[in-house]
């Protein structure tokens, strides 16, 4: 090898090389999953105080647009309720396929 180094340092240098950059990229990977998640669960959250306020059926306009603009939910010009058994297995199947993902946490309330 050329400037005298033995080819077995370099190629221990090359793993340790190797294992340092997979370190930092399961690092980078990790930090953007726990970002990713975080920023899922805070709009999630928002727009399921959004379905609440829309659900009460009493809230001010300006909590509504305040609460969608939090959300980053363009607010409908119609909406539509839909009250099902949830025993009901058909209903359950609907909603779960048409139901937007946003809404979702609006299944819960009774």
């Amino acid at each position: 090898m050329s400037h005298g180094i033995p080819a077995d340092a370099l190629a221990c240098l090359g793993s340790a090389l190797f294992a340092a950059v997979d370190q930092r990229s399961a690092a980078s990977l990790r930090g953007y999953l726990q970002d990713h998640s975080a920023a899922v669960s805070t709009r999630e959250r928002f727009r399921g105080e959004l379905a609440a306020l829309l659900l009460s059926g009493g809230a001010a306009a300006a909590s509504i647009r305040a609460a969608a603009a939090r959300a980053h939910w363009p607010i409908p010009r119609e909406t539509a309720a839909v009250l099902a058994d949830p025993d009901n297995e058909v209903a359950r199947a609907l909603l779960s396929s048409t139901v937007t993902p946003a809404f979702g946490c609006a299944r819960g309330i009774h």
